[in-house]
Order: structure tokens, then C-alpha cells, then sequence
């Protein structure tokens, strides 16, 4: 059944402010902020204006923000001539007053929510619980202001200045509630106060709602049910205020907040996830005609999956883990940063991610299980990789995927000397591109010979009894010549090596 996943929107309760403000309104505004001295209120609407319009017309707010920034990241007032210390302590005083203010006003955060989670079954009294994800994103207007604002604190500030300014966001939680409806507004669930803090987990916080009886079950399997925020809370107790309600806060599920939430850089719909069915089937994997690492041909049989349909590019993955972006090429990284890459778009779309990673007794090297049932992103197994190239159950007879002739479909040494923009050659038969050439892929499986047996769905070799962790690595790049880009070909590296990869997730069977 097709899951409908809807958020309903009470602005009695919160101001959640995904409405736009035109750039003139939000202009005048931002100067009126300045002429009453609330330079971080000023700060703050000058970025809301040029967001709205992003282009020369908003020259005027471009420069009154190069402006006040500039005044901030001085320190406001140079010290000597007429101006006292205290004159420069009170502004300070008043300026992180300001800033205070202004992000209780409108919220550096953004909330989402990911779809329901399924646990602790209980056939014999018909229950069950569920766990709603619930994540916080910050945004560029935040990260702006604050940097600005700790430029000019930090060089205009002395010893004896306590407690003028503190990050907003480095020692708080948020304290968020909401409730669960059913499509006559009926309540399903209500939560009761989930903390979200800042830190290494990536604001993420996992609320269970336990015991629910089949009634409620029904309602959240048919998924015509809806996400009600009700409160939302700032803990502030350092500034001896306690909690402040927010207002101006962005409230949904995962995907629609990850597309809004910062839209000055491209986070605007995640475009580039574009993936491709691959049909079941079963096939003959590896050659004899190549290198011996290729034998024996074996039978193989892979169940259905999706796959991108191009190498996780560097603007994908940068806007995922929140990195700067700088194109559109390859992005090359370490296996397990390869998988900490597929559990974090789990996250945001609200699937179960498929890895389990924990920290080894090794720096740098992480243990890394596969969760069962999981239904998130993954890196491709060997035998799901080379079926895809190989036109999956058409199984084309091509030595490059998508064509025997590799420069239609591959950029590699003879015709390139850096890594290129993805989908630049021709697709093959499924429209995957790349799959030969440009970046060279990582897999999930672990290197091993191939054994002559028939294999259903393999994963490579067991990484309990494996002593030497080399992950297998597919389709070559644009350092190789025409061997390394067969779709038959393949190499062992350690898991730390910088190579591609694109992301694969399973079709339930049905």
C-alpha cells in the first residue's frame, strides 16, 4: 500500500515561517533594524533579502551586509581617542543581546521527522511500538552571523569580559513536543518533551512511542496519519531565563525540511538521486578470456534493486554531510566513509540504515556490520555492481558497459587526465553512467577468489574470519587504460584508499 506521509501545520501553536517574504519588504525591514541599532537583527533580514532575491537587484542589502559585517568583525570601536572601555563592553553587552534575541525570533534550527519505525512485536497481545526520528538542521544564516560575531568578539574582547557572548547553539538543547493525528485530527500518540543536543550524533534524537494496540497499528501501516508539532522549547538556563518558546520554526518530515531549510546552496530537492530499477535475475559473473582473478565463471543470482544512476558526485555527498561543495565530478573517499555517507541519507529520507559502525581498537578504522531488515542505502554488492554494468537481466556482450567501444562511454587515460563530471559519456542499456571509466567504485564485499559454486545474492568474504581487509573495487577510472574498465575486471583495496562509489537500496520482495 502506497504510504501517504503528510504534516499539518499549526501556526496557533508556532510560527513554522516557510512563508517568503518579498525582497523590498524584508529590505526595509533590515534597515530599520539598523537605525535602532539591532545590528544582528539587521544582519539577519539583509541575508533574508538577498535569499529572496538572489541576483544584482539586491545590491542595496548586499552591501549594507558587507557593511554591518564589516563593523562587527572589527570589533565596533577601535580603542583609544574618545571611546572608553566601557563604551565598547556596553555595545558588546547590547550586540549579543541582540543576537540572543534575534535567534529566539527566528530559529538557527529546523525540524524534521522521519517515517515510523517498527519494533518489539508482541503477536500473542497485538502491539507494538514505533520510533519517529526526529532531527535538527542549522542553517547558513545561522553559521554566517555566528562567525562574524566571534571574529569581532574575539578580537576586541579582554580577560576580565564574562559571560558577554556564548555560541546559542554550543551548549543548549531544544526541547521539542508533538503529537501524532489521524486524518480527523484524532490523537493517535503524544510525545512528551524529546531533548535534541547538539553534538557528535548530528542532532538527532529517536522518540518511541510503546504499546501501540492494533487500532493504532492499522492507522500507522495505512499511513494516513500526521506529524503535529505542539511546542518547541530553547533551554537557555545559562542566560538564567530557563525555557524560551521559539517562534519562526520550520516543522516537517526529513525531506521536505532537508530542501528548505538551507536554500542558499543545493539543498534544494536533492535532484542528483535519481535511481534506477534493476530487475532481478540471475547471470554467468566473471570471464575467462582476462586476468585469472576473473575465473571461474560462475553463476550468480541477484535479487531486485535501485541503483543511482551516477557516481555519488561531490555536490551530492558535500550537501548531504553538510561539507562545501566544489562541482560536480566524482567524489572520491574512503570505504567506511562510503558507508557513514549511506546510513546519513537514511537518516534523512527516515529510512533504517544498513550499517552498524563502531570504533575499532584501530585509529581510523571502523568495524562495520550489515543491520538486518534494514531498508536504507547501501554500497552495491560485487555481483549486483556487475550485473547493473553489464545491462542486468539483457546482459549485454559489451567489454565496457554500455558499448565496446570505451570512449563513447568512458573517460580514462587516453582521453582524460582528471576526474570528470558525472554522466558526461553515453549511458548503458539501464542508464547508468560512468560504470566504466572516470572513478573507480567501491563495493560492499570484502576480496576473495571466486569459487565455481552457484551464488545467490553473495557478499564477499566473511569479515569475522577475514585477516586482511581489502574491499573489491570496480569499473577502473581516469588513471587507467582500457583492461582496468572492463565491467568483468576487478582490484582489492584497503578500505582507506580514496575511490567513487554510488549507492544501491533493496526492493522488498513482495
Amino acid at each position: 500500500m502506497k504510504k501517504i506521509f503528510t504534516v499539518i501545520l499549526f501556526t496557533a501553536l508556532c510560527s513554522f515561517g516557510f512563508a517568503q517574504n518579498n525582497y523590498s519588504s524584508l529590505y526595509e525591514e533590515a534597515k530599520k533594524y539598523e537605525s535602532e541599532g539591532r545590528l544582528i537583527s539587521a544582519l539577519g533580514t539583509y541575508f533574508d533579502a538577498i535569499e529572496a532575491e538572489p541576483s544584482a537587484k539586491a545590491a542595496d542589502a548586499i552591501n549594507s551586509l558587507e557593511k554591518i559585517s564589516s563593523i562587527i568583525e572589527t570589533g565596533i570601536y577601535k580603542r583609544g581617542g574618545n571611546v572608553s572601555d566601557s563604551d565598547i563592553y556596553q555595545a558588546w553587552v547590547a550586540l549579543c543581546a541582540d543576537y540572543q534575541l534575534y535567534f529566539i525570533e527566528h530559529s538557527p534550527y529546523a525540524f524534521g521527522i522521519g517515517l515510523p519505525v517498527k519494533s518489539d512485536v508482541d503477536n500473542g497481545a497485538k502491539t507494538c511500538s514505533y520510533t519517529f526520528t526526529l532531527r535538527a538542521f542549522y542553517s547558513d544564516k545561522y553559521k554566517f552571523i555566528n562567525k562574524v560575531l566571534k571574529t569581532g568578539y574575539d578580537k576586541i574582547k579582554t580577560s576580565d569580559w564574562k559571560d558577554v557572548w556564548k555560541d546559542i547553539l554550543s551548549y543548549e538543547c531544544y526541547t521539542v513536543s508533538f503529537k501524532i493525528v489521524d486524518s480527523e485530527n484524532k490523537n493517535i500518540f503524544s510525545s512528551e518533551n524529546a531533548s535534541v543536543k547538539r553534538g557528535k550524533t548530528r542532532n538527532v534524537f529517536d522518540y518511541k512511542f510503546t504499546k501501540a494496540d492494533s487500532k493504532k497499528m492499522q492507522l500507522i501501516e495505512s499511513g494516513n496519519f500526521s506529524i503535529v508539532p505542539t511546542k518547541v522549547f530553547l533551554k537557555t538556563t545559562d542566560f538564567g531565563q530557563g525555557e524560551l518558546e521559539l517562534k519562526n520554526v520550520r516543522f516537517g518530515n526529513f525531506v521536505s525540511i532537508y530542501k528548505n531549510v538551507n536554500p542558499l546552496i543545493a539543498v534544494k530537492a536533492l535532484p542528483f538521486v535519481k535511481l534506477i530499477k534493476v530487475e532481478g535475475g540471475n547471470f554467468n559473473m566473471g570471464s575467462k578470456d582476462f586476468d585469472e582473478s576473473e575465473e571461474p565463471i560462475h553463476s550468480v543470482t541477484v535479487d531486485s534493486f535501485e541503483m543511482l544512476a551516477t557516481e555519488v558526485s561531490d555536490e551530492f555527498y558535500a550537501t548531504v554531510m553538510q561539507e562545501k561543495v566544489y562541482g560536480k565530478f566524482p567524489k572520491a573517499v574512503s570505504w567506511f566513509d562510503a558507508v557513514k555517507f549511506c546510513n546519513e541519507l537514511s537518516r534523512i529520507y527516515g529510512y533504517i540504515p544498513c550499517y552498524d559502525i563502531k570504533p575499532s581498537l584501530i585509529e581510523g578504522i571502523d568495524d562495520v556490520f550489515l543491520v538486518k531488515n534494514a531498508n536504507g542505502f547501501r554500497l552495491p554488492t560485487e555481483a549486483e555492481w556487475e550485473y547493473a554494468a553489464r545491462g542486468g537481466k539483457n546482459q549485454n556482450p559489451y567489454l565496457f558497459s554500455g558499448s565496446s567501444k570505451i570512449a563513447d562511454v568512458a573517460w580514462y587515460k587516453p582521453n582524460s587526465s582528471k576526474m570528470e563530471e558525472v554522466a558526461g559519456k553515453k549511458p548503458n542499456s539501464l542508464g547508468f553512467y560512468d560504470m566504466s571509466g572516470n572513478a573507480a567504485e567501491w563495493c560492499y564485499d570484502l576480496y576473495q577468489a571466486y569459487s565455481s559454486e552457484a551464488q545467490s545474492n553473495p557478499t564477499g568474504a566473511d569479515p569475522e574470519t577475514t585477516r586482511v581487509l581489502r574491499y573489491v573495487v570496480r569499473g577502473g577510472s581516469f588513471r587507467d587504460g582500457e583492461d582496468a574498465c572492463r565491467v568483468t575486471a576487478r582490484k582489492a583495496e584497503t578500505p582507506v584508499a580514496l575511490e567513487g562509489f554510488r549507492i544501491v537500496r533493496q526492493i522488498p520482495k513482495k
